[in-house]
């Protein structure tokens, strides 16, 4: 594992002045804390957390899902720089046989990897890239039928009102998978609750601000913060996303 430079100034020197180069450590220098208390995840030395999404797409879709994600940054930001909270990490695999593995499949595949930073200081808000990533986990979810990943996605995702996890998969794949539960787990006691749901093909459970709690994407203003408005996505208004009430509809 090599070390990663962050030009940006995400980091300060414990007296709140802001580090303009900050060094995330390996990860045997994180189980060490040797950076301790000074570490990229202490919370409360960072004052934030990062949200992380991960989907598996195809090799052949990657320039046009880079386009269509350029097409949102262009839209949300404008002229205006992107703040340090939204970053893209692109792994490349091959593809594999096992049957719900998101690379599952004869194509090499692409793991696009948003991640946001988002404040631990303002619970039930929305980070400032929110607008972003709302529409970017749509985008990839239906359009590219991405595979998200099992352990790093949102019940949103699971639960999209649309978009259907369990479509992105072959058919023949969930098949063999449940014929060998009903051998070997017939009481289903090994079964997550995300493949329930997927199996389910389950809909939103909408409650008050429920797309802060990342439970749902919205249909209306009361499953945003306050301060927020519901309303379709100005790259791709066939989803919907939560929008600061004060913020332009869009940008030239």
């Amino acid at each position: 594992m090599g070390e990663m430079v962050v030009n940006s100034t995400i980091f300060n020197d414990g007296n709140g002045t802001p580090i303009d180069h900050g060094t995330i450590p390996t990860n045997n220098a994180m189980v060490a804390a040797d950076c301790w208390p000074k570490c990229v995840f202490n919370v409360h030395y960072t004052g934030a957390f990062t949200e992380d999404i991960e989907f598996t797409i195809k090799h052949s879709q990657l320039q046009d899902w880079v386009n269509d994600v350029k097409l949102i940054v262009r839209t949300e930001l404008g002229e205006r720089c992107m703040a340090p909270g939204l970053g893209f990490v692109i792994r490349f695999g091959p593809g594999d046989q096992n049957l719900l593995s998101t690379s599952t499949g004869s194509e090499d595949v692409v793991y696009v990897h948003p991640s946001m930073l988002h404040s631990a200081m303002i619970p039930s808000k929305l980070s400032k890239m929110s607008t972003m990533l709302e529409s970017i986990e749509q985008l990839t979810l239906c359009k590219y039928r991405g595979r998200p990943h099992w352990g790093k996605n949102h019940e949103r995702i699971v639960r999209h009102p649309k978009c259907k996890v369990l479509d992105n998969y072959p058919a023949g794949n969930v098949e063999a998978l449940l014929e060998m539960q009903r051998k070997h787990d017939p009481r289903k006691v090994f079964e997550p609750e995300v493949f329930t749901e997927m199996l389910a093909r389950s809909g939103p459970v909408y409650s008050p601000v429920c797309t802060a709690k990342y439970w749902c994407y919205c249909v209306d203003d009361w499953h945003c913060p306050s301060g927020y408005t519901c309303g379709a996505s100005v790259s791709f208004p066939e989803y919907n996303i939560c929008r600061l009430l004060s913020s332009p509809k869009a940008f030239e």
